[in-house]
């Protein structure tokens, strides 16, 4: 399928730029468990990506085309694990919601230890190619860009551990709600916040919400449209008492939007959270709730939730 296009341009696919000497540079070759270059013991790793929605949006496509993977080690010739795609991959992140999750990397092996960070490459430059767009619901069409381009990518600081000869299956929770910006000059910025999730460790929330506190301007919402602004919000710890992106960014750790299921149904689910303690609460406002700003959003059923790794967890918002 052709990508769309503003304007009959092309422009270089980005690649990442080399921090350090590579020690693995694969796009099929999965090598051996057991044992990798000059001895190097190993780990099986693999990479999902899934989303927390974003409410003025109809589809937000990203267009990757590599990931690297750094080792916390002294020796600069095995530090970076580098994996550039064959053809790059893109998604609708607004697809991904919930427990669905696409692909970046299969069973890919990689030495064992200590990792530090994921950079993630990205075609998102300000070069009026949509292969990196946000399509919004009044059905225009906007480039996506990274600041910075080609030497930033989409970096995720967070530490994991790969033990030896073991397995490995993670999730990046990219959260749209605080990543794109819309700037000044009408232009959309993507400025991600991501998660960084070990499956093994983490569990589904999901549950329903009942009709009576849905998008009604008498109970307090935006609208009286029932499809629009109601999210639920899930922030670290207990007795948080919510509030907006802008003044939650520490501890409000994922968000799902509201949707009628086909039994008629209103329900959300909340993927790949790890087991600990939480502050979950619903919103028929969150389509005011701008990342940059303060907004005061108005959030009832606030209760306190405690989840387990492997078990799902329900919880319904009742009048």
């Amino acid at each position: 399928m052709n990508k769309p296009k503003l304007l009959n341009t092309s422009k270089p696919a980005l690649f990442f730029t080399m921090i350090t000497a590579l020690s693995a540079c694969s796009s099929d070759d999965n090598g051996t468990l057991a044992s990798g270059r000059g001895g190097t013991a190993n780990s099986q790793f693999s990479l999902d990506i899934t989303d927390a929605p974003v409410d003025n949006a109809d589809e937000v496509w990203v267009e990757f085309t590599g990931i690297s993977i750094n080792l916390s080690t002294n020796d600069e010739n095995t530090n970076l694990q580098e994996f550039t795609f064959n053809s790059p991959k893109r998604f609708n992140l607004l697809e991904l919601q919930g427990n669905k999750v696409q692909n970046l990397l299969s069973d890919k092996i990689i030495p064992s230890g200590s990792y530090n960070w994921i950079r993630l490459a990205v075609n998102a430059e300000q070069d009026n190619t949509l292969d990196s767009y946000i399509k919004l619901k009044d059905g225009s069409e906007h480039e996506l860009y990274i600041p910075g381009g080609s030497q930033t990518g989409l970096k995720l600081n967070s530490s994991f551990e790969l033990m030896t000869n073991a397995k490995f299956n993670y999730t990046i929770d990219f959260d749209l709600r605080k990543s794109i910006v819309l700037t000044g000059s009408n232009k959309y910025i993507l400025r991600p916040t991501l998660r960084l999730i070990n499956n093994a460790e983490s569990t589904t929330i999901t549950g329903s919400v009942d009709a009576s506190l849905l998008s009604t301007i008498s109970a307090g919402c935006t609208d009286d449209d029932p499809v629009t602004g109601n999210a639920v919000y899930l922030y670290e710890n207990n007795n948080v008492t919510p509030n907006d992106i802008n003044n939650s960014t520490k501890n409000l750790i994922n968000s799902s939007l509201v949707v009628l299921n086909s039994s008629g149904n209103y329900e959300y689910t909340l993927g790949f959270i790890p087991q600990g303690d939480y502050t979950i609460s619903f919103t028929c406002q969150s389509d005011i709730d701008n990342p940059e700003t303060n907004d005061d959003i108005n959030f009832t059923g606030t209760s306190n939730i405690s989840v387990t790794a492997g078990q799902v967890k329900n919880f319904n918002f009742n009048n």
